[in-house]
């Protein structure tokens, strides 16, 4: 419990300075998502040690991080709502995925993409 209370004081310190210095458009949504991703990156790395890491910045393989965890929302009511894993395609298919914004005060927009193959090995992102 004290480490989760560090990270949200973390957090809400670069959030701050985030309004600051910066644009300041993060939502309590997205920082929820964040700091539950961190949390659990955190946990993998204590109890798997360097096993965890794939390179020296700690990063994992795509469906190594697909199978450690399901992300979990908070909905109208406030109920907690689980989403579903990423399915694979058909073995000798390639499955694209891709999200997309646009803030309209702005006129900014951006895309990503991640393509991936049946046993979830990214073949392209961007």
């Amino acid at each position: 419990m004290r480490r989760c209370i560090l990270l949200l004081l973390w957090r809400a310190w670069h959030l701050r300075n985030d309004i600051i210095h910066a644009k300041g458009e993060c939502t309590i949504t997205g920082s929820t998502i964040f700091l539950k991703s961190y949390r659990d990156s955190l946990f993998n790395i204590r109890q798997q040690g360097s096993k965890a890491m794939t390179d020296e910045k700690g990063k994992r393989k795509i469906n190594d991080v697909a199978t450690s965890r399901r992300d979990a929302t908070i909905n109208d009511q406030g109920q907690s709502t689980v989403q579903a894993r990423w399915e694979p395609p058909p073995e000798g298919w390639c499955k694209a995925n891709v999200d997309a914004a646009f803030h309209e005060l702005s006129g900014e927009a951006g895309i990503g993409i991640i393509i991936r193959d049946h046993k979830g090995c990214v073949q392209l992102s961007a």
